[in-house]
């Protein structure tokens, strides 16, 4: 894969996926009636299905306040339940999310993208919340490609990253990304105010600069040490298990539940068991159909499928772009059919961005193979003399 065609997929075909995220979610918001939804509520200061007033002060600056307020009636009725083919959506939405937004932010800190675009991995993460992730993951993968000196021309040192970091990334994403994540949808009033809900949606919403912050303060801090590739390797494989897992096991319960729904409907309340089908689910309002909302949160529904549905394919793609160019340059050919057969076999099972967490994985064990067996064969080489020296 050359030259050629990284430029064809970064100045053509992410450049169309973005266009296409642009047009079937925010041109569609405005023209299905979500757009002016949100705005009369945000006027009239309601919160959907809920008693409450919307909150419209949090910062004291007007602009950011509007947009906190905005976001705030956008997410309400993926946090309260009272959507179950939204709440399940939104669920394995999440897991992927935060699965793509880890390896972006392992990419940042990538020595190969050092003082790159790559690695402002925060900036396009506040780009997702506010823009969506489809756009901003289109974006990112298309400059990516072109830019980052690991996707030109792959090499070992250049996928290296701190392994202090590597191994806190974990921790960093449940703190930073998953305790808020729970946070957000605790029911209201039983256990949180309206208002207080209202605070933890607005302190949500730039988690990306969290989990990036929280890895700097951690590079800062803790400790740092020679370690071999060997190590290093270990701690790239527990944080792709991580990855993988957050994306596989809410991929693996949304569509349980909703196939459950089809298969074992008696397990269900007669008054969700419709909302729980696939199609409910995880089917697409084609943006040139004549769709117009009923509710809120149909609107945020149908707006949510398409960023997720965008945003995870653009990521496996790019992921299996990475493959492949690591193949090309370790083996000098790509195995296009094992490449495609592991892309549908992975997200059939598992789902797009734990694909493309395994395509990474891949790709990182392929390259660091050659270093890692170099570095074992002079451990052995280094034991065997001492073994002799000690005979002697």
């Amino acid at each position: 894969m050359g030259g050629r065609a990284r430029f064809v997929l970064s100045f053509i075909v992410f450049p169309a996926l973005l266009s296409f995220a642009w047009y079937s979610i925010f041109w569609f918001a405005r023209h299905n009636g979500l757009r002016e939804l949100v705005k009369a509520l945000v006027k009239e200061r309601s919160l959907p299905e809920s008693s409450g007033i919307l909150r419209t002060r949090y910062t004291g600056v007007q602009s950011i306040d509007r947009t906190l307020a905005v976001l705030t009636v956008f997410f309400w009725p993926t946090t309260d339940g009272s959507a179950p083919s939204l709440s399940l959506h939104t669920f394995v939405f999440a897991g992927a999310f935060g699965s793509a937004w880890a390896l972006i932010l392992l990419e940042s800190w990538r020595q190969g993208n050092a003082r790159t675009l790559p690695a402002i991995a925060s900036i396009f993460g506040l780009v997702a919340q506010l823009f969506t992730f489809a756009i901003s993951a289109s974006l990112y993968c298309g400059l990516h490609l072109w830019f980052s000196p690991v996707s030109v021309q792959p090499k070992p040192e250049r996928i290296v990253a701190p392994e202090t970091v590597v191994r806190v990334l974990p921790f960093i994403f449940v703190v930073g990304y998953i305790i808020p994540c729970v946070g957000v949808i605790l029911p209201t009033p039983g256990v949180i105010s309206v208002d207080a809900k209202q605070v933890l949606i607005a302190l949500w919403q730039p988690f990306p600069g969290y989990v990036s912050l929280l890895a700097f303060v951690a590079h800062l801090l803790l400790p740092h040490r020679y370690s071999s590739s060997i190590s290093k390797r270990i701690a790239l494989r527990i944080f792709y298990s991580a990855s993988f897992w957050l994306a596989a096991i809410t991929h693996a319960v949304g569509w349980g539940v909703a196939l459950t729904s089809v298969l074992l409907p008696a397990l269900f309340n007669e008054k969700i068991v419709h909302a729980l089908h696939p199609r409910e689910v995880f089917g697409v309002t084609w943006p040139s159909s004549d769709f117009r909302v009923t509710s809120l949160a149909e609107g945020v529904h149908v707006f949510l499928q398409w960023d997720f549905l965008i945003g995870c394919h653009a990521v496996l793609l790019w992921a299996a772009v990475q493959n492949a160019l690591a193949q090309r340059r370790i083996t000098g050919r790509v195995n296009w059919f094992g490449l495609a057969t592991t892309v549908v076999g992975c997200e059939t099972l598992f789902g797009p961005v734990a694909a493309a967490v395994h395509l990474m994985r891949l790709r990182d064990e392929l390259l660091l193979q050659p270093v890692v067996r170099k570095e074992i064969r002079s451990r052995l080489n280094k034991r065997s003399s001492e073994v002799v020296a000690r005979r002697r």
